[in-house]
C-alpha cells in the first residue's frame, strides 16, 4: 500500500557579506519543499565544489520494508538514465 503524500520543507539561512556577528550582513532563508518519500541524488564537481546535475524520483516508498528496498533500486536506476552521457 502506498503511504499517502506529505510535504515538509528546509530551512537553510546564508548570511550576505561579511561582519554577520555586527548585524552587517542579511540573512537569506532558502526554503526548499519536498515530499517524504523522494529519493534526490546531486553530484558535485570535486575541483571546484559546485553542483554539476540533480536527479529525483518521488512516490518511492510502501509501507513493506522489501518493497521499499526493490523500488529505491528500480527509482535510482530511473534517475541515472536520465543523466547525460
Amino acid at each position: 500500500m502506498r503511504r499517502p503524500t506529505q510535504t515538509r520543507r528546509t530551512y537553510d539561512t546564508f548570511y550576505e557579506g561579511w561582519g554577520w556577528r555586527y548585524r552587517w550582513a542579511r540573512p537569506a532563508v532558502v526554503v526548499n519543499e519536498f515530499e517524504v518519500g523522494s529519493i534526490v541524488v546531486d553530484l558535485f564537481d570535486q575541483q571546484t565544489k559546485t553542483a554539476v546535475w540533480h536527479g529525483y524520483a518521488t512516490r518511492v516508498l510502501h509501507d513493506d520494508v522489501e518493497k521499499d528496498a526493490s523500488q529505491t533500486d528500480r527509482a535510482v536506476t530511473q534517475i541515472f538514465r536520465a543523466y547525460p552521457v
